[in-house]
């Protein structure tokens, strides 16, 4: 495989590697760039981040779930797990400010692409 990503990279063709694991991607990656001396035209990722890039394209930056929407399904998820499956917040997970909150959180997390 590493071959025929090589002759690639020689003929100026450009390379999308799809793995299932960042684990495999920061393999593949560091094994192109040992035998190849670069990563010019070579892109590695994950089917996620093709859909991404796909979608993206194809929706621009608009929000798939509206922000009310997503409020609404972290509550419901917060309520469905209860007081007991939640270990740190069971005393306030079913307060409206928690639920904006986490919502608030996990947005700021993907945003930073740490999800």
């Amino acid at each position: 495989m590493f071959e025929r990503i090589l002759d690639a990279i020689k003929n100026n063709k450009r390379v999308i590697y799809l793995a299932p694991t960042k684990e495999l991607i920061e393999y593949v990656r560091a094994e192109i760039l040992n035998r190849a001396g670069s990563l010019y035209n070579v892109d590695v990722i994950t089917f996620d981040d093709l859909s991404r890039r796909i979608a993206k394209s194809h929706i621009g930056n608009a929000e798939l779930i509206p922000y009310e929407a997503s409020l609404v399904l972290v509550e419901e998820v917060l309520k469905e797990l209860g007081e007991d499956n939640i270990k740190y917040f069971g005393k306030v997970y079913d307060k409206k400010g928690f639920a904006i909150n986490a919502l608030n959180a996990i947005r700021s997390i993907k945003r930073s692409m740490l999800m």
